[in-house]
């Protein structure tokens, strides 16, 4: 059965870290701790889920992030260059609840 579900990307893996099979993520959202909050993710292309272990910050913009699945640097090697993402549906549920009409904005330089 073909996957229908549309997906966010919500970070990159840039590499392992460490020996315990933690990662360096480097994530693509704007809400804060929205790592911490998440109890699993999927990696692409082929959507696997990956339950969450710890989450702690990094250098710089950086995340470590420790899957349950995941526990040696070896494993992790593995995940390098994926996508993390999140469906959808899950990534619009957590946006705050802010809408913008944008039927009713006008920008200043084109009107």
């Amino acid at each position: 059965m073909k996957n229908t579900t549309e997906w966010a990307t919500i970070g990159n893996i840039v590499a392992p870290f460490g020996i315990r099979g933690e990662v360096k993520v480097f994530p693509l959202s704007d809400i804060p701790n929205r790592f911490v909050k998440l109890k699993a993710i999927y990696l692409a292309p082929d959507y696997t889920r990956y339950a969450i272990e710890s989450v702690r910050p990094h250098k710089g913009d950086l995340l470590l992030i420790k899957f349950k699945s995941i526990d040696d640097a070896n494993a992790a090697e593995k995940l390098r260059g994926r996508a993390i993402v999140v469906p959808l549906k899950s990534f619009l549920r957590s946006l705050p609840m802010l809408i913008i009409s944008m039927t009713s904005w006008v920008c200043k330089c084109c009107a």
